[in-house]
């Protein structure tokens, strides 16, 4: 992870304390770190007061399974499927469904 980068974000972010735009910036650059527990954190800020931030959705799912907990990265997929599907943003929610279909897949090969 660049230092540099993830401490202007921070530093923009208490200028601006309620920018998605920002926020989805830190929760990436932790990602990029597998600062997992932070990146999580900065998700579901997205989650609980920008709803409607769509490229949330995709990346919180992917950090889940990352952590093994795919029955939350689905219930991840499926949320972030409704808001695409409502603002007709469909190439986002393709892309979703690809990965929730995927994973209900990988999930029945364990049986």
């Amino acid at each position: 992870m660049e230092k540099g980068r993830l401490n202007e974000l921070i530093i923009l972010l208490k200028e601006n304390p309620n920018d998605p735009f920002l926020k989805f910036g830190i929760a990436m650059e932790h990602l990029k770190s597998k600062n997992y527990p932070e990146s999580l954190k900065f998700f579901q800020d997205l989650v609980d007061n920008h709803p409607d931030y769509s490229g949330t959705y995709f990346h919180m799912g992917q950090l889940y399974e990352r952590m093994g907990k795919e029955k939350k990265a689905m219930e991840v997929y499926q949320k972030g499927m409704k808001v695409t599907k409502r603002k007709k943003e469909m190439k986002d929610y393709e892309e979703l469904k690809e990965a929730f279909f995927l994973l209900m897949e990988d999930d029945d090969d364990d049986f």
